[in-house]
């Protein structure tokens, strides 16, 4: 009987972290989509000043924004694939890992799960 009580808890306490790991990391993505709003201003600012994205994120500072705000995930990703821009960050709990993009040609946020 102990035996069974011990391993309840233990699955209990198992799905208590597992919501609590992947509540944590749907917050942070939605503080980093809130973080990446002055940046994608920022960026498009750029592209009406110079006809053209920048190559780097750190090409906009001073002029377009006063710093890069920081991540609440991982570091800030800036690619180009073509033509389409990308603004991206990855994410990582005991759920799932993946990376958020926001893509400044369809100008939406896209989810990726690994």
């Amino acid at each position: 009987m102990k035996k069974i009580l011990f391993i309840a808890i233990i699955m209990i306490l198992g799905i208590i972290f597992f919501i609590s790991d992947f509540r944590y990391c749907f917050n942070n993505i939605k503080i980093n989509i809130e973080r990446a709003k002055p940046i994608i201003e920022a960026l498009e600012l750029y592209k009406t000043k110079n006809n053209e994205y920048p190559d780097s994120l750190e090409k906009m500072v001073p002029d377009c924004i006063g710093e890069i705000p920081k991540s609440a995930c991982s570091e800030w990703n800036y690619l180009t694939k073509g033509y389409n821009y990308l603004l991206s960050f990855n994410y990582n709990n005991s759920a799932s890992v993946g990376s958020v993009l926001y893509s400044l040609d369809e100008k939406k946020w896209i989810i990726n799960k690994y």
